[in-house]
């Protein structure tokens, strides 16, 4: 005859991960693996005080995700604790850098650019230099004319929004029937 063995469920014991510092809720831990992955991106009207995420630590724009313009990197703390979250901790500082992405549009500086020419002559008094900025510095800014009314009369430098010159050639005359009143620029 066999005796019946009493079988006592053995409680396997974890080790259990998590990230702690500012900005960690910007990040998941798989409590379980200890794998990180980006969290998903809430706006501000999601994000109440009722949800474990305090108020003013959402990253650099309010926005809850990743932005490389507001910053550019996290130093969190990474821990591993053992007998399922109870037991002895192991922490290690974590570094993470955020890459840039083309993820603004560039800006002019002004709303409105201006400058006169005389008819007939070549240049604009004062010289009219269009500006513009990208918040990505990823983005290479090419400037263009975007008015066909214009086309072949005016030039645009693409790399420095510079207008230089009236196309000397022709020269600037009213009766090159140019009738309106702005030239509409693009910078990209």
């Amino acid at each position: 005859m066999h005796k019946a063995q009493n079988h006592v469920p053995v409680k396997k014991m974890l080790t259990r991960y998590a990230l702690h510092g500012t900005g960690s809720e910007l990040f998941d831990v798989d409590p379980i693996s200890g794998r990180i992955s980006v969290a998903a991106c809430h706006s501000e009207n999601e994000i109440s005080m009722g949800d474990g995420v305090d108020e003013g630590v959402m990253g650099g724009d309010g926005g809850g995700c990743l932005d490389f313009e507001s910053t550019k990197a996290y130093f969190l703390s990474y821990s591993a604790t053992d007998d399922n979250g109870e037991g002895r901790r192991s922490v290690v500082n974590l570094r993470v850098t955020v890459g840039d992405a083309n993820d603004n549009h560039p800006r002019f500086d002004k709303k409105a650019h201006s400058a006169a020419i005389d008819e007939g002559q070549t240049d604009f008094q004062p010289r009219l230099v269009l500006r513009a900025r990208d918040a990505d510095e990823s983005s290479n800014l090419q400037y263009r004319i975007v008015d066909a009314s214009v086309e072949g009369l005016f030039a645009v430098d693409a790399a420095t929004g510079s207008l230089p010159k009236v196309e000397k050639w022709r020269g600037f005359f009213l009766a090159n029937n140019l009738h309106p009143e702005f030239l509409n620029f693009q910078v990209r």
